[in-house]
């Protein structure tokens, strides 16, 4: 199995797209230790629901989570910033609508450099022009399976991965999974995350944007 979710670097922006994208985070967030912070509007309660925990629960203790819920869109961007620069929390995970475009990602980024502390943007808009290092969609497949393609790295480096989430009633819960938290540390190897089944790199799909083109 090729490497997982390689060219994630600490200390950077990324991005993530497609239905699938919360469980990409809560999956990214498993491989950090401490608190993590998770930033969403407020949008009442006719609007979205918070985080369940007991999905969080496949990938990490929810005590960890500090979820932060702005009243307006634009403030997620600046709790983003101003979570990244504290360096308070690891990973700074922020629910954006529409990506964040060229200038306010290379604020998010500089915050990132200053925490230093790593972002990840989560969009359902179209993808923008801007500085963040990667670019992920997480598309659902059937039978607790979800496809990750990377489609922008500045590095060069694309691929898509198949997943399959284990069943919450059976998974281990421990989010320092020897097999998978060893691999990150020594610079993302071959390995799992916590509530995964290992993965497997599929070959490229059609329409999916090479690197050069997404800025």
């Amino acid at each position: 199995m090729e490497d997982l979710l390689q060219g994630i670097r600490r200390g950077r922006l990324h991005e993530a797209t497609g239905a699938g994208r919360a469980g990409f985070a809560a999956a990214l967030a498993a491989t950090f230790a401490g608190p993590l912070v998770w930033i969403a509007r407020d949008t009442g309660p006719q609007g979205r629901e918070t985080l369940n925990p007991h999905g969080l629960g496949v990938f990490l203790d929810p005590a960890r989570l500090i979820v932060v819920r702005p009243a307006e869109a634009r403030e997620v961007l600046w709790c983003m910033e101003q979570a990244l620069r504290s360096g308070a929390a690891p990973l700074v995970i922020g629910e954006t609508g529409d990506p964040p475009d060229l200038t306010r990602s290379r604020r998010l980024q500089l915050a990132a450099e200053a925490g230093p502390a790593t972002g990840l943007c989560l969009f359902t808009g179209r993808p923008v022009a801007n500085a963040s290092e990667t670019r992920w969609r997480a598309t659902p497949l059937p039978g607790r399976r979800q496809e990750w393609a990377c489609i922008k790295d500045k590095r060069g480096r694309t691929g898509a991965w198949e997943i399959r989430l284990r069943d919450p009633a059976t998974a281990h819960l421990d989010p320092r999974a020897a097999d998978w938290q060893a691999g990150w540390q020594a610079g993302w190897g071959a390995g799992r995350a916590p509530g995964w089944e290992p993965a497997t790199k599929t070959d490229p799909k059609p329409g999916l944007t090479p690197a050069g083109n997404c800025a």
